[in-house]
């Protein structure tokens, strides 16, 4: 099988906000965009499967008809054959945001559900690696789509973020600490306004700044280490 060496992969700015496609969804859509040359995916059902760290096959073909049925893809094979390799072609549309492969990939292998802590016992408040990379790549797909050049950062509101994402604030606040920590996102807290005071905290912040790692076209990451600035989580 020739092997993908593209630098970046791509996902149309559509599919971000489209309200009829799930996170699951739109995670499938990165990771076969991950594997597809010429937006062409040729792959056997366990290799995805091992790269989605699903372990149901009715969740992976749900979320392959979702992304059909809404023209993000196309296949003509009716059932999975373990043994056949699956055939998917993406239709691909512009305009459409990057992020380096490198960062993507290092996503994908990040360890991040063990750092989570809950008070809920309820197995179904539990977070997996799979949850957080799903939710962690379109987070970061979303603000390198926001990212503004001249300002140099992206100022997403949380509301934002966790519509977008679907999630808790407490569940985007532990993403934005792990990405800060792993130099994927680096992230600013709002400053607070003098002589201004909101009725609900006391206080006005300005927007919290992110500023997305990525590769430039020189070749060269946006940053390799922290700034030298008052970065901190609440």
């Amino acid at each position: 099988m020739t092997q993908n060496t593209t630098s970046y992969i791509s996902i149309p700015n559509k599919l971000i906000y489209d309200t009829k496609i799930n996170t699951k969804a739109k995670y499938l859509y990165i990771i076969l965009k991950k594997h597809a040359i010429n937006n062409k995916v040729n792959i056997n059902y366990e290799n995805i499967m091992n790269n989605l760290e699903w372990s149901d096959k009715r969740t992976f073909k749900k979320y392959l008809e979702i992304l059909k049925d809404n023209n993000y893809i196309s296949y003509d094979f009716t059932r999975i054959v373990y043994y056949l390799p699956l055939k998917i072609e993406l239709i691909f549309s512009k305009p459409f945001v990057m992020i380096a492969r490198s960062i993507v990939e290092k996503i994908l292998i990040l360890n991040i559900s063990k750092s989570y802590k809950t008070t809920d016992s309820k197995s179904t408040h539990k977070r997996t690696d799979s949850f957080f990379k799903e939710k962690g790549l379109i987070y970061l797909f979303f603000i390198e789509h926001l990212f503004n050049i001249q300002l140099g950062y992206s100022f997403p509101s949380r509301k934002e973020l966790t519509d977008i994402l679907k999630i808790t604030n407490k569940e985007l606040s532990h993403i934005i600490k792990q990405y800060h920590k792993n130099h994927l996102c680096e992230y600013c807290q709002g400053e607070i306004l003098e002589g201004s005071e909101s009725s609900a905290t006391g206080i006005r912040r300005t927007r919290n700044r992110y500023l997305p790692n990525n590769i430039l076209s020189n070749g060269k990451y946006r940053y390799y280490n922290h700034k030298p600035k008052d970065y901190f989580f609440k």
